[in-house]
Order: structure tokens, then C-alpha cells, then sequence
């Protein structure tokens, strides 16, 4: 008897402090898990030099047709989202970034991109990341959530839905109630696909026809269209 019970209690023991461990490990920021401080004057250089970057080579006189690739980094793009992006949807989509939704974060991976957000929650955050796929089918881009972690602990079960119900559990109604907010869930959810060009101010057109995402970089493969043929494709959805 005494073995048996020596036997249970250690059992209990082990399983305590393992549910403790995964617990903490829920509260625990990504182990990549680093934003750029947005009033730090090289990530603000940063942001504005990937900002412009895009710019000049989305507007580069090059031959209708032929394919040309760009090469996007962590460090730019997580620049821009931490001192860009509240700005960004505030002055393009009259949107306010809810207080409850902390910083954002992108890490480039060989095959996909994983998203972390920051929940904040009555005294402390914690972080959810996504896992995201980016495809191109039949011309359209197309993402796919394979997986979903709370802190540094994956979370079983449907992807997509567990993202929902952390989003909805985090951030306010009227945030994601907006038609916009919600095309963005729905094409981050696989619900919603694009078409992954946009029209140039002297009517050239940039389509996007491949995503190639490695470590640490992101490689776009677009073309450009003509003026005349980019009439003949219709207007962007």
C-alpha cells in the first residue's frame, strides 16, 4: 500500500508540474518574440527606406510581361509595422488600432510566415501566432492558417477557429465588426481570396505572381503590365 501510494503521489506530483509548466508557457512571450522600439530613430530609418523601396520599384519602367523579384526582410517589414502601421490604417481605412491589441510581429520562415500579436489583457499580455501560408491559385493570393500557439504552447484542434475566439476574445466588437477588418480576417482565415495586383497612378498595373518565403526573407515575384493591356484585365476588384 504505501508503494502505491508513493506511486500516486508522484504521479500527481508530475502531472501538477507539467500543467503548471504548460501554463506558463501560455504567458510566455515567443522565444523570437523582439518589435523595434517604434521612437527609435534606425528602425524609424527602417520603415521609411522598405516604404520607399517598394514604391520606386512598383513604378521601375521595365518590359510589360517579364517577370522581376523583390526581396523583403524581417527587419524592414517588422520596422514598418511598429511604427507604421497604426497610421497607416488610421489615415487609409479610418480606423483607430484598439488599445487591447498590442504590437504585431512577423517572422519569415522557410515555407510560411508566423504572425504574433500581443493580447493585453486586466494586468499583463499575452501573445498569440499564427502560422500563415501564402499561396497564388489561378491568379488569386490565397493564405492558410496551419497552426496556432498561445505563448510558446501550440494549441490543439481547428487553427482557424482558435484564432477566431482569441481575436474575438481580445479585441472589441467594433473593431472587428468593420467590413474591413473583416476581409482581412476572412482572407487571413483561407475564407477570402485577392487579386494580388494593383493599379500604378499612369495606369500600369504590378501583379503578384509568386511568394517565396525563406528564413529571415520573403521574395515577391511580380510583373508589370502595360498600360493598354492592364485596360483589357478590368478594374481591381
Amino acid at each position: 500500500m504505501r508503494a502505491t501510494r508513493r506511486i500516486l503521489v508522484t504521479l500527481l506530483l508530475v502531472t501538477l508540474v507539467v500543467a503548471l509548466t504548460l501554463w506558463r508557457m501560455t504567458w510566455m512571450a515567443p522565444g523570437w518574440w523582439a518589435p523595434p522600439d517604434p521612437t527609435d530613430e534606425r528602425a524609424a530609418a527602417l520603415a521609411d527606406g522598405f516604404e520607399y523601396g517598394l514604391i520606386e520599384q512598383a513604378h521601375k519602367i521595365r518590359p510589360s510581361g517579364e517577370p522581376w523579384r523583390i526581396e523583403v526582410t524581417e527587419r524592414q517589414v517588422n520596422a514598418w509595422l511598429s511604427g507604421r502601421l497604426e497610421a497607416w490604417i488610421a489615415h487609409a481605412h479610418e480606423l483607430h488600432w484598439p488599445p487591447q491589441l498590442g504590437a504585431g510581429q512577423l517572422r519569415f520562415e522557410t515555407g510560411g510566415v508566423s504572425l504574433g500579436l500581443e493580447l493585453r489583457e486586466a494586468s499583463r499580455s499575452r501573445f498569440i501566432v499564427a502560422r500563415i501560408i501564402p499561396t497564388i491559385v489561378n491568379g488569386e493570393l490565397a493564405l492558410s492558417v496551419d497552426r496556432v500557439s498561445l505563448g510558446r504552447l501550440r494549441i490543439p484542434g481547428g487553427p482557424v477557429q482558435t484564432l477566431l475566439d482569441r481575436l474575438d476574445a481580445a479585441a472589441p466588437a467594433s473593431f472587428l465588426d468593420d467590413p474591413k477588418v473583416q476581409a482581412a480576417i476572412n482572407l487571413v482565415t483561407g475564407e477570402l481570396r485577392i487579386d494580388p495586383s494593383l493599379t500604378l497612378t499612369d495606369g500600369r498595373r504590378v501583379r503578384l505572381l509568386d511568394v517565396e518565403c525563406s528564413k529571415g526573407t520573403v521574395t515577391l515575384r511580380c510583373e508589370t503590365i502595360a498600360r493598354r493591356q492592364s485596360r483589357r484585365s478590368g478594374p481591381l476588384p
